[in-house]
């Protein structure tokens, strides 16, 4: 019976309660409002790239570092990455670096900051270089490649693909 009223008569546990402030607001905002910038921005640079010369020019020198349609898929692949990460690098360094500092979010400084963009990329272009080049592989094998990828011209030579153009 003791054991009964020790247990009635035992502080209930509080529940967690969040408050929510305007800076939070503000933050969630400015968030929200990035990520859909961003992605219009990255669209934007991704179409840019492929539709100028700067896409024949990475495609070209893919193909002079590389000799097997695959390398040269996955090396196309980690230069076009690296092209747009220039372009869309204020825009995560604002979203990454500036905005948590501003609402006093981390003390990390800018060194560790690009170190970890760094690692970060470098993930990105290795496992992204991978699965670019085996869907090049993939669509050539079944006749539906575009210009890296197109069945006659993605194993041809360089030279071959500047006269196609």
């Amino acid at each position: 019976m003791s054991l009964i009223l020790a247990a009635a008569a035992a502080p209930v546990a509080r529940r967690l309660v969040v408050h929510v402030t305007p800076e939070m607001i503000r933050h969630s905002r400015l968030l929200d409002i990035l990520y859909f910038v961003g992605t219009f921005y990255s669209f934007a640079v991704l179409l840019i790239a492929l539709k100028t010369p700067i896409s024949v020019r990475l495609r070209d020198a893919a193909a002079r570092i590389g000799k097997w349609p695959f390398v040269i898929a996955m090396i196309y692949f980690a230069l076009l990455s690296v092209v747009t990460t220039l372009f869309e690098f204020p825009l995560s360094y604002y979203a990454g670096f500036m905005v948590p500092h501003q609402f006093d979010l981390t003390n990390q400084t800018f060194a560790s900051w690009m170190g970890d963009f760094a690692k970060g990329f470098a993930v990105d272009v290795l496992i992204g270089a991978f699965l670019a080049a085996l869907s090049c592989s993939q669509s050539v094998a079944c006749g539906v490649g575009g210009s890296l990828c197109g069945s006659a011209r993605f194993r041809s030579s360089s030279s071959a693909w500047s006269s196609r153009r």
